[in-house]
């Protein structure tokens, strides 16, 4: 399935965000003043990233949230980041096959 800004908007209470279970994460905080290393099991690849990344994954793997609350954690950490440039790098992680959206069971 392809996502894309508007439907994440548009769901943004409804979707939960989990880690793929293939998804390995190690924060090094002496590497480039933190640097997390993002291993995917299932194709091989390594991705690095910054605090913010680390935060988010960490988010993801301990809160489930949905979009909507995980966009407010954030700007709490990180106020100069616009919803925009967070919810294209969910995107991001949705391409990278490293995390899937949930549909919320609860009514």
């Amino acid at each position: 399935m392809k996502i894309d800004r508007e439907f994440l908007l548009s769901r943004k209470d409804e979707l939960h965000i989990a880690l793929k279970p293939y998804i390995i994460y190690r924060y090094e905080p002496l590497i480039d003043n933190g640097t997390v290393f993002i291993y995917n099991k299932r194709t091989g690849n390594i991705y690095t990233g910054n605090n913010l990344v680390y935060l988010v994954l960490k988010i993801i793997e301990e809160k489930r949230p949905t979009i909507e609350s995980l966009l407010k954690e954030i700007q709490k950490v990180d106020s100069n980041l616009s919803t925009e440039e967070i919810i294209e790098f969910l995107i991001e992680l949705y391409n990278r096959d490293m995390i899937v959206l949930l549909e919320s069971t609860l009514n």
